[in-house]
C-alpha cells in the first residue's frame, strides 16, 4: 500500500460512514434506538428532501474534516504534546512481512495527498 492508497481508502470508509449514518437516521434497524439516536433521526425525518441532501453532504463535510485533521497529526502538523521531540510512525505490513512507512517524514504529506485526491 502507497500512501496514496492509503488516503484514499480512508476517504472512501469516511464518506461511506457518513453516508450510513444518514441512511441510519432514514430507517434506524432498531424499534428504540439510543436517545441521541433517536433525536437525530426525529430530526432528520423533520427535514425537506433537499435539506436532507444538504445535512448529508454536511455530515460527510464533518467526517472529512476530522479526517483532515488526523493526517496533520500523523504528518507531525499537529503535536500530540510531545516535547521530547518523539514522533508518530504509521507503518503497512503486507502479508510477506514486507513494511512501507505511509508517513514518511521527507515524503508528501498525507495531509497534501488528501488535499489531491477526488
Amino acid at each position: 500500500m502507497t500512501p496514496e492508497e492509503f488516503v484514499v481508502a480512508l476517504k472512501k470508509i469516511t464518506r461511506t460512514g457518513a453516508s450510513s449514518t444518514a441512511d441510519y437516521f432514514s430507517n434506524p434497524p432498531v424499534p428504540k434506538p439510543p436517545q441521541h439516536m433517536g433525536e437525530f433521526t426525529e430530526l432528520w425525518r423533520a427535514l425537506e428532501p433537499a435539506q436532507r441532501d444538504v445535512l448529508r453532504d454536511l455530515m460527510t463535510y464533518v467526517a472529512e474534516g476530522a479526517l483532515f485533521e488526523l493526517l496533520n497529526v500523523l504528518d507531525g502538523i499537529n503535536s500530540l504534546d510531545n516535547p521530547d521531540g518523539s514522533r508518530l510512525e504509521l507503518r503497512w505490513i503486507a502479508p510477506d512481512g514486507r513494511t512501507v512507512l505511509l508517513n514518511e517524514p521527507e515524503g508528501e504529506f498525507l495531509y497534501d495527498i488528501f488535499n489531491n485526491t477526488p
